[in-house]
């Protein structure tokens, strides 16, 4: 292209595998300006997938070559999934062998330092990763100018405890890292509850992950109430990292323990897992949050299981009406659902409505029977357990007709239950007056409840 004077020079391109139809994302080119380089994964229409990293010679442009990572040494336990989940990729400011990824990885965002080995023109390559830090959740990296045999990152993250940390990461040429503190936002003068990292057995004797957040002033032989909060997706997880929304800071100064399980569909935790929720929906979840208070039981005394909360937002509210409907709901004493789905049909209703044949295999008119057995509307008859329902009038994703017709649902048959609709908000609830008010709200149906 001619940009200056708006010219086409050549006819436009395609980079990458033809038979490749994942959206191409993260594209840059290198120092030297001769490759270009962006993460896609093998199939558009597919369910979850991760993306691979290609690398493009603008001098072939029909060739792409794709990396295919491998752990360093002693830089992965043996039991990680591998290849990860690779979330943004940028190159090193000299070493054109050399780009930097941020990878979705066991409720972490971390960098990794990837280090391509040479092949034959016609082959793919072969990308050695070495993990370079792990300290929550890393949103933005690039490299800056260094001397020789230095490398310098730009980061930007954030932990449970703190909002923004803007860093400096220097590596040496023992690759020792050294971090310089730009800036960092957080509570002052707070330094946190004490919080855990720690695995239960799941269904199928998988490994699941969860955070146990303890209360401000916790004491081992007092019993506490808890909530356990699900999250959405489902194809995400809940990390270390600050959350202006579902904050458990907020749920532990008022004495909860918070725990924030990373049960079937999570991602970080392998492609196999994050996979084993399709077709799935309300089936390896509910078995995982079984096999949670199991866990429960047996290792954390410290828990009043009369006082159990349970709360989710988009899919984790479709899993708190699914919960209302199963036997499980008799161990909690109330449901926050917020953007929850009541009827899975309605899915087509919102934004991505072609988004869910992968999660069930097919459209609701090609079989029915799918779609409806991980219905939570059908089940509603068995409902029992007080209800809140949250919703933004806006919201494009999950529309607000299913909270209408969950809470209607509670109100003809008797069950406890409030609605709290914002006007003005979509999926999420982003202004921070809306916000003050929605935390407020939930904090005092789960007081009224666990008290």
């Amino acid at each position: 292209v001619d940009w200056q004077n708006t010219r086409v020079l050549a006819a436009p391109q395609k980079l990458g595998r033809k038979e490749w139809t994942g959206s191409p994302s993260s594209f840059t080119f290198s120092p030297d300006g001769s490759q270009a380089m962006f993460l896609q994964s093998e199939r558009l229409d597919a369910s979850f997938s991760h993306d691979s990293i290609f690398l493009v010679d603008l001098m072939r442009p029909e060739i792409a070559r794709c990396v295919t990572l491998s752990p360093a040494v002693a830089s992965v336990p043996d039991d990680r999934s591998w290849p990860p989940r690779i979330l943004t990729a940028h190159w090193d400011f000299q070493d054109p062998n050399i780009v930097y990824v941020i990878i979705d990885e066991t409720a972490n965002m971390s960098i990794w330092k990837v280090c391509i080995g040479s092949e034959p023109a016609s082959e793919d390559l072969k990308g050695v990763a070495l993990l370079i830090m792990q300290d929550g959740c890393i949103s933005f990296s690039c490299s800056l100018e260094s001397a020789p045999f230095q490398v310098k990152l730009f980061i930007l993250r954030s932990t449970f405890y703190k909002s923004a940390v803007v860093e400096v990461l220097i590596l040496d040429a023992n690759m020792l890292p050294k971090v310089h503190t730009v800036e960092q936002s957080s509570i002052p003068g707070f330094s946190g509850p004490p919080y855990e990292s720690t695995y239960f057995s799941g269904a199928a004797d998988s490994k699941v992950h969860l955070f146990i957040h303890k209360p401000k002033g916790f004491k081992p032989g007092s019993r506490y109430p808890l909530i356990i909060m699900i999250h959405g997706g489902p194809n995400d997880a809940w990390r270390n990292s600050w959350s202006p929304t579902w904050n458990p800071i907020l749920w532990t100064d008022q004495g909860y323990v918070v725990i924030t399980p990373n049960i079937a569909g999570s991602t970080g935790f392998g492609l196999p897992f994050a996979l084993s929720i399709y077709q799935s929906w309300g089936g390896r979840t509910l078995s995982d949050l079984e096999h949670l208070f199991s866990f429960i039981e047996e290792s954390l005394s410290y828990i009043d299981p009369s006082r159990v909360i349970g709360a989710g937002y988009s899919f984790g509210g479709y899993m708190m009406n699914w919960l209302a409907g199963q036997g499980l709901a008799a161990r909690f004493c109330a449901f926050i659902v917020h953007a929850g789905v009541f009827s899975v049909p309605n899915l087509l209703s919102g934004d991505l409505p072609t988004a869910y044949k992968p999660d069930f295999g097919c459209f609701p008119w090609e079989d029915g029977e799918k779609w409806s057995e991980w219905n939570p509307s059908k089940l509603c008859g068995n409902w029992n357990t007080p209800m809140l329902f949250t919703h933004g009038d806006m919201d494009y994703r999950i529309p607000l007709t299913e909270s209408l017709s969950a809470y209607h649902t509670c109100q003809i048959r008797g069950i406890q239950s409030q609605l709290l609709v914002f006007p003005d908000e979509g999926h999420t609830i982003a202004k921070p007056i809306n916000r003050s008010q929605w935390h407020e709200t939930m904090l005092k149906w789960a007081a009224q409840w666990s008290a």
